[in-house]
């Protein structure tokens, strides 16, 4: 399976069978993906722009983050294995007791290849969702918010970059009448303040139309995810300029299961983004979604929680 870069993707099954300790024989497998077709290149580029990746959407169909356990690299004719700090033990089987939320069968390995190919346009949005995904981050739940609401900006300006609020000729126009007003203001730089840092980015999308749109994209998927929309974008909105601008200290107390919740959702938000645009039909990802208890156990105690939001 091709990627846009056209290097092909392989999914690669072997099996054998052991002596168990009582006797009995037992069936072992293993799986692993394997790149072909890529052009010349050092190990770390690899690395960069398709292992994260690959860790990325694996960790994305397990709904939870999961490390790379092994990694081999064809070189002079023969297979290397390569370590490098990240890596962990393939011994502990957690990830194959996870519940998987899109299993292979389910999105074909079309998904992958694409998912690789959208790697390269949302930037850090794969890894920081990745680690969302974990439920384990020791930081703050004031530093999640204000991380998670600001990829979200991001997010959306690299999916959407020639999305407009108001056409360029006319915002340039406006800038022009505002210039012509303040042509006897003597401080040039009071000019500057207002037609280069107030009105600088006068074509671009609002933070809230910008949450609006990527909401909008996942209903199908995730029915219910934010609730009531208008509620959701306005309380994710001001979280975000509080933190960012610091208004205030730590999180009041009776702000903390708001936070919390719409920290989880921003997390579920751009799981779906990015597996939408990576191809994953809407119906699948609500299928599945709708039969892994985190999520739901997150949209029961949002109700309970922030019924302003969640009624």
């Amino acid at each position: 399976m091709p990627t846009g870069k056209g290097v092909r993707l392989t999914l690669v099954e072997e099996a054998a069978t052991r002596q168990q300790a009582n006797g009995d024989l037992g069936v072992t497998r293993r799986a692993w993906i394997q790149l072909t077709d890529i052009e010349a290149a050092t190990f770390r580029s690899i690395s960069a722009e398709y292992v994260t990746a690959l860790v990325g959407y694996l960790s994305f169909a397990r709904g939870a983050s999961i490390p790379l356990t092994g990694l081999q690299v064809l070189y002079d004719g023969k297979w290397l294995s390569v370590t490098f700090q990240g890596m962990e033990s393939g011994n502990d089987d957690t990830a194959a007791r996870h519940d998987v939320l899109l299993p292979l069968r389910v999105t074909g390995l079309q998904a992958v290849g694409n998912f690789v190919d959208v790697y390269r346009t949302v930037g850090p949005a794969v890894p920081i969702t990745q680690d969302a995904l974990s439920n384990q981050r020791r930081a703050t739940l004031d530093t999640q918010v204000l991380e998670l609401t600001t990829v979200a900006e991001g997010l959306h300006r690299d999916l959407y970059p020639t999305q407009e609020r108001i056409p360029k000729q006319e915002a340039k126009r406006i800038r022009a009448l505002v210039a012509d007003a303040l042509k006897d203001e003597t401080n040039p730089r009071y000019k500057e303040i207002v037609i280069g840092t107030v009105l600088g980015f006068l074509e671009e999308p609002n933070y809230k139309s910008r949450l609006k749109q990527l909401i909008d994209e996942v209903a199908d998927a995730m029915p219910g995810l934010c609730g009531n929309q208008d509620e959701w974008i306005k309380r994710a909105a001001e979280a975000r300029n509080s933190y960012a601008h610091r208004k205030r200290g730590f999180i009041d107390e009776s702000k903390i299961d708001e936070m919390y919740v719409i920290s989880q959702a921003l997390k579920w938000l751009f799981w779906a983004v990015i597996l939408l645009k990576s191809d994953v039909p809407p119906h699948t990802l609500r299928e599945r979604i709708t039969q892994h208890q985190p999520y739901q156990h997150l949209l029961a105690h949002a109700g309970q929680a922030v019924p302003a939001i969640y009624s």
